[in-house]
C-alpha cells in the first residue's frame, strides 16, 4: 500500500497531477491515512483540484483517525477559522493540543 503513495509522489514530481489524483483516491478508499491527508491539502489549497473546504476538511478528518499529527494541526485551523466546517474554538483548541503531542 505504501508503494502507491510513493508512485503518487513520483507522478507529482513529475507534474502528473491527473495520474497522482487517481493513485491517491485509490489509496484513500484502502483507508491509507497519508492519502486522506495529502488529497485534503490539495481539496483545501484548491491545488491541481477544485478547492472545496467541506470535502478537504472530510478527507482531514479520516487522515486524523490515522494519527496524522499535520492533519491534527489543519482540523485545529478549520475549526478555528470556520473553514469546510462550523466555527469551533473547543475543537479547534483540541486539535492543537492532539498536534502538540
Amino acid at each position: 500500500m505504501e508503494q502507491l503513495i510513493k508512485r503518487a509522489e513520483s507522478l507529482a514530481k513529475k507534474r502528473k497531477y491527473k495520474e497522482a489524483f487517481v493513485l491517491l483516491e485509490e489509496a484513500e478508499i484502502r483507508h491509507i491515512p497519508i492519502a486522506s491527508y495529502a488529497l485534503a491539502t490539495w481539496y483545501l489549497r484548491g491545488r491541481h483540484v477544485r478547492k472545496d473546504l467541506q470535502k478537504g476538511f472530510e478527507y482531514l478528518t479520516k487522515a486524523s483517525k490515522g494519527n496524522i499529527k499535520e492533519a491534527f494541526y489543519d482540523l485545529a485551523v478549520c475549526y478555528e477559522k470556520g473553514s469546510g466546517t462550523l466555527k469551533n474554538l473547543e475543537k479547534a483548541f483540541q486539535n492543537y493540543l492532539k498536534a502538540a503531542y
